[in-house]
């Protein structure tokens, strides 16, 4: 799981972690049968829900943005949307 950004921890212990879901008291379920657009189309809503003020708004889901993944492919290159990855669910418990 270490060499995954995406299940990365950044640090912080599951306890921690327990306490930054406790904040939320909404959530928002969205589907889609294309994963990728399933993807844009969160980080849209994610982006605007900060921008109305909601600063920690954020979306839960794997990343699937580009077609093959950097760091799965495991040739030792970075992440190239490293500030569009969120935690994936199992990272929070």
């Amino acid at each position: 799981m270490a060499n995954n950004i995406r299940c990365s921890t950044r640090g912080t212990t599951y306890e921690e972690r327990v306490e930054m879901v406790k904040r939320y008291n909404r959530i928002l379920l969205v589907h889609s049968h294309d994963v990728r657009q399933l993807s844009v189309a969160v980080l849209e809503i994610e982006r605007i829900a900060f921008l109305d003020g909601y600063y920690f708004a954020f979306a839960i889901r794997s990343c699937t943005l580009c077609k093959v993944c950097n760091v799965l492919a495991g040739k030792g290159k970075p992440c190239s949307h490293p500030e569009k990855i969120n935690p994936v669910i199992k990272v929070l418990g």
